[in-house]
């Protein structure tokens, strides 16, 4: 997925979740919900990235042997 369409896609998961949240919770301050989302964003997507490098790393090392 290129860098510009995960990053559209991340803020409008940001937005989705702090909409529907504060539809839930009236009394969440929407500045600090979002901060909070936005974080744990940042950490999936650097999870998600790390687990398709590995990943594909090895898919190209187990290419190149069975030649």
């Amino acid at each position: 997925m290129p860098k510009k369409r995960l990053a559209i896609v991340t803020i409008a998961m940001i937005t989705v979740i702090t909409i529907l949240v504060k539809l839930l919770y009236q009394e969440v301050n929407v500045m600090d919900l979002m901060t909070v989302i936005a974080l744990l964003g940042v950490a999936i997507a650097f999870g998600i990235d790390f687990i398709i490098q590995r990943v594909t790393k090895k898919t190209e090392e187990n290419d190149e042997n069975g030649k």
